[in-house]
């Protein structure tokens, strides 16, 4: 088949559904025999009312900031911290287990746990349960990263007279910059789009644009779930064109 014939195919494929998105979120009126719905502005308008979708992008955005940035520098530290331990490679396959599930599994079992401690329906037992999955992600992530070469680095900057402060900033840091953006990356979208865990340990207290879909779908307000999907789609989009500029393999040779 022909090269751009191909890609033509593609584009359509992956475009289509986010122009009827689109058009889903400016669409008022659509009454038979109307081919295309009439047009407003007013479900776009609550994204900057503070009690309408304003609100819970606040909430997604600073829930999704704290999971990427609090869940990589456990990663990191995780990672040096059992660099030189024997028991590194049991506890890389025990980091494996939080996968093996699917988050909303995960989230029952720790139901209990979060009930009893008073964690349920607040913001920072939905932050908590997503550390629990996303710190283990950011470990094995830079697994990659603490390897022998590392760990002789490390030895060289400690004979040399290097703090453990200067060995992680001044040593490793740098090294580890492509794996901390895609670190940071992964978590943040992690967090945006996980639904499960928000909603089973959130009790509907704690609401993000993911678990509106559902909300604005199952009320029949089709156009409201056109626009809440519409900004969700727009962190995958930057990021993906700016992990593009990451060399991930530079860094693991360093």
């Amino acid at each position: 088949m022909d090269v751009k014939l191909t890609r033509g195919l593609l584009f359509i494929v992956y475009t289509l559904p986010l122009a009827v998105l689109l058009m889903l979120s400016f669409a008022g009126q659509w009454a038979y025999p109307s081919v295309l719905p009439e047009w407003e502005l007013r479900n776009w308008a609550s994204v900057v009312r503070p009690d309408g979708l304003g609100a819970l992008i606040f909430t997604s955005v600073i829930l999704a900031v704290a999971v990427a940035v609090v869940g990589t520098v456990l990663g990191f530290f995780t990672g040096w911290l059992l660099l030189r331990s024997r028991r590194r490679k049991l506890i890389l396959w025990l980091a494996l287990v939080p996968f093996c599930t699917a988050p909303v599994i995960s989230a029952a079992n720790l139901q209990f746990y979060f009930a009893w401690s008073g964690l349920t329906a607040s913001f920072g037992g939905v932050l908590l349960a997503q550390l629990c999955i996303a710190t283990p992600y950011s470990f094995i992530l830079f697994s990659t990263f603490w390897t022998a070469d590392r760990k002789v680095t490390d030895d060289a900057g400690g004979t040399l007279g290097a703090s453990v402060s200067e060995r992680l900033w001044r040593i490793h840091r740098p090294a580890a910059r492509p794996t901390i953006l895609l670190s940071l990356v992964q978590l943040f979208l992690f967090s945006w789009f996980e639904y499960g865990l928000i909603q089973l340990l959130g009790v509907g207290q704690v609401r993000t644009l993911t678990t509106s879909v559902l909300q604005f779908t199952l009320e029949g307000n089709r156009s409201m779930a056109a626009v809440a999907c519409c900004l969700l789609v727009l962190p995958p989009v930057f990021f993906l064109l700016f992990t593009r500029k990451i060399r991930i393999a530079d860094g693991l040779n360093r």
